[in-house]
């Protein structure tokens, strides 16, 4: 994925492979990765490259993380693919539209993406399995599990999904789409669709919107739904812009309405002009602010604002209401204050957060859904708590400090799915009993056919 020191072997290559720069624009994920991530962080991409390593480059570019489990590093590939993509070598070549971590579909096949055996999968002990994209050891390429588990509509967005990373990996196709147009464009179809208003996002508003959505499921798997509210208002605000490909793409389409709305707003160019009147105007509003943020009337405006939401909005909690009572207001809105000015405040949270009581629901519905579709594809291995985790979005979820208390009930599922080794060699026998008596039956119908069939002739 990130493969560092190569421009000494690209320059000896020379012609063979062609320039450092065409080797980036042609054959790497970086003009992807860069139109989400700041002009800075992409220099160290493009340096840890051609140069050395740069150290926490996986989260620069959203692939490392607490929340970045779901986006798995897999050498796939498409089957219908591996017929024509053929190298000078005779055999077929790798596309890096398909090794993106996260992707399921081919966009120009609408095929879920292949993998071999794990075996065959494993390139640090089985390096020539991995030579080229069509080699396995003979066990043959199988679909993607999560692909094949999804219903039309949910594999229509993710193979849409593919399309639009294949586009944007073109660094010809767009250039105006950058990590300043992405928040820009988030920004404004938010603002557009209501859930934006004075520089406040309704958080409610926008979560629910987001789930009625085409893109529901996407989201839900790249877990942006689950995220804490200061980050999901920064991303939806366009103070932050989220650093993986896939979930930004899936929120700004999802805002929008479809690519093709984003498509012809991206390719008008922006006056320059205008973008610093643009600046200067946010830079002279956030001074205002800030001089003012503590005159009397400031204080009284925003203890008002406080309590309209509060009637408003008696389920939110004080850090809600403090947040979206003004910009300045969050940092001096406390409780003390507030209670001197006779507001009535909400008490405080109880030690589980909303979003733990979600997760544990996401939970022990995945666990369920997974336990379930092993033992119908009668999965040969024994089902144990990583093999039900391995498809979730944050698979290591129970190994981090005080999560197994924080989720017990969903913890409770887990181990209640998880198969014991009796219970696993009593499934198998079952499987290969069910096996038996199919293939009797078979064997049956196929005796009873051909007797059929003989005494049809002797009549005849």
């Amino acid at each position: 994925m990130l493969p560092s020191r190569m421009g000494p072997v690209i320059r000896l290559l020379g012609r063979s492979v062609g320039t450092v720069e065409e080797v980036i624009k042609n054959n790497m994920l970086i003009p992807l990765a860069s139109r989400f991530i700041p002009p800075e962080d992409t220099e160290s991409v493009v340096s840890h490259f051609v140069d050395g390593p740069k150290g926490g480059l996986a989260s620069k570019i959203g692939m490392a993380g607490q929340a970045s489990g779901w986006a798995k590093h897999r050498l796939l590939r498409c089957v219908e693919c591996l017929k024509n993509d053929i190298g000078s070598c005779g055999k077929p070549f790798w596309r890096r539209d398909h090794l993106l971590p996260g992707i399921l579909f081919c966009g120009r096949h609408e095929v879920p993406l292949c993998l071999p055996c794990e075996m065959c999968s494993d390139y640090f002990q089985f390096r020539r399995r991995t030579l080229h994209a069509g080699h396995h050891c003979g066990c043959g390429l199988r679909p993607l599990s999560e692909a094949t588990m999804l219903t039309d509509e949910q594999a229509e967005v993710e193979v849409e999904l593919a399309r639009i990373t294949s586009r944007l990996l073109d660094a010809d196709y767009l250039p105006t789409f950058n990590f300043q147009r992405v928040a820009a464009e988030t920004r404004d179809a938010a603002a557009k669709l209501g859930l934006l208003r004075d520089g406040v996002l309704r958080h409610a508003e926008a979560r629910a919107f987001l789930r009625t959505t085409p893109f529901n499921s996407l989201l839900q798997r790249t877990g942006i739904l689950n995220l804490g509210p200061n980050n999901f208002a920064a991303f939806l605000k366009g103070d932050k812009v989220v650093r993986h490909p896939i979930p930004a793409i899936a929120i700004i389409t999802a805002l929008a309405g479809n690519w093709q709305s984003i498509e012809k707003r991206a390719a008008v160019q922006s006056d320059p002009s205008v973008e610093i009147e643009k600046t200067n105007s946010k830079a002279v509003a956030a001074n205002f602010n800030v001089a003012d943020a503590r005159s009397p009337e400031r204080v009284a405006k925003d203890i008002e604002r406080y309590k309209r939401l509060r009637a408003a909005r008696p389920q939110w909690t004080h850090s809600e209401l403090r947040r979206r009572s003004g910009k300045s207001a969050r940092h001096y809105l406390n409780r003390e204050l507030l209670m001197a000015a006779g507001v009535d405040i909400p008490p405080r949270p109880p030690n589980v957060a909303t979003s733990d009581t979600l997760l544990v629901e996401l939970l022990i519905a995945h666990v369920k859904q997974r336990s379930r579709h092993l033992k119908t594809a009668l999965y040969p291995g024994r089902i144990t708590g990583s093999t039900l985790m391995a498809t979730f979005y944050r698979p290591r979820i129970f190994k981090q400090k005080r999560m197994v208390e924080r989720l017990g009930p969903a913890h409770t599922v887990l181990l209640r799915h998880t198969e014991t080794h009796a219970e696993w060699r009593k499934r198998i026998e079952a499987m290969d009993e069910r096996k038996h008596d199919d293939r009797k039956g078979n064997a049956r119908g196929a005796t009873t056919a051909a007797a059929t069939k003989s005494a049809a002739d002797q009549e005849n």
